[in-house]
Parts: structure tokens; C-alpha cells; sequence
């Protein structure tokens, strides 16, 4: 089946917060491995402090078996540091949508496209590879204003993206 071009940019699931995601939905669709984003998804943009909602909400998904790991664009210290606090693996500098190492991810731990999840904050990295690598996809909305400046002219992509589609 051949897919459009818009095909890779539409997320599978848009919420507001991942305290929003119902986690046993992605349990029976077969997900076991969820890759998340860093800045503005788990975390505000360059924020040290973890807000409470993303301790809740990783305790629930490891206690229910399933493993978050951080899959970012942020730098290997900021990924290791709020891995560390949070429990979680992760690789930082993945250069989301150039470089696709997700699919690595899931080979490494012996499982397919289908058994992982991708969630972030924006359409043309986030959704982009998780389209691209075969993963479930879930857009959240960016828990902070603040952005990297490539990050803020992404956003206003996305706005166009967004009219166009709705057109």
C-alpha cells in the first residue's frame, strides 16, 4: 500500500499531556517499548526540575511493565541527567529526522516497529522518524513556550501544516 506524503506527518494520537495517554490502549495494541522525547514532552525546554505528572506517569508505565527510554535531540549530558533522575536509559543527539536509530532500539531488545511507540512534542522530527521507522506515533502538546530557535521556525511549519491539512 502506498502511503502520501501527509501520511508521514499525521501523528496516530494528538493529547494535550502524557498524563493523557492511556497506557493500557498501547499495552493491547502490542506496545512494549516507548520512546520519548525530552525537552517539552517529558520535561519543559532546558528545565532541570521534573514536573511531578512525569514521575507519575513513568513509575505507571514502568510498573506496568513496559520500558521508557528518552530518544532525543538534546545533548548526551542533559539526556543522562534527567534519564538518571527519572530511571531511564536513553540516547541523546539522535538528530530527529536525519538520523533513524529508533528501529536500532527495538532490534536491540528483539522487537518490531509495531511493539514500540514514539511521543514528542513536534510534527517534523517526533512524528517524522516514528512515521518513517514504522512506530505507533503520539503528538503531545509542548509543555513550555519556550523553544530552540530551529525548533520555533519548525512550529510555525507545523501551523501551515496543520491549516492545510484541515483545508
Amino acid at each position: 500500500m502506498k502511503k502520501g506524503l501527509f501520511y508521514y506527518f499525521k501523528p496516530d494520537l494528538i493529547v494535550d499531556s502524557l498524563k493523557d495517554i492511556n497506557v493500557l490502549d498501547l499495552i493491547n495494541r502490542g506496545i512494549k517499548f516507548i520512546a520519548v522525547d525530552l525537552d517539552n514532552t517529558l520535561v519543559p525546554y532546558l528545565e532541570e526540575e521534573i514536573p511531578k505528572e512525569t514521575y507519575e506517569w513513568v513509575e505507571k508505565v514502568k510498573s506496568l511493565g513496559l520500558e521508557v527510554y528518552i530518544f532525543s535531540n538534546a545533548s548526551l549530558a542533559r539526556v543522562a541527567k534527567i534519564g538518571c533522575m527519572l530511571g531511564l536509559s536513553g540516547k541523546g543527539k539522535v538528530f530527529k529526522p536525519i538520523i533513524r536509530n529508533l528501529r536500532q532500539e527495538l532490534q536491540k531488545r528483539g522487537l518490531t516497529p509495531t511493539q514500540g511507540v514514539l511521543i514528542g512534542d513536534q510534527v517534523f522530527t517526533d512524528v517524522l522518524i516514528g512515521k518513517i521507522e514504522g512506530v505507533f506515533t503520539i503528538l503531545v502538546k509542548p509543555s513550555s513556550r519556550k523553544d530552540f530557535l530551529f525548533t520555533k521556525i519548525n512550529r510555525f511549519l507545523e501551523k501551515l501544516l496543520r491549516r492545510y491539512l484541515h483545508a
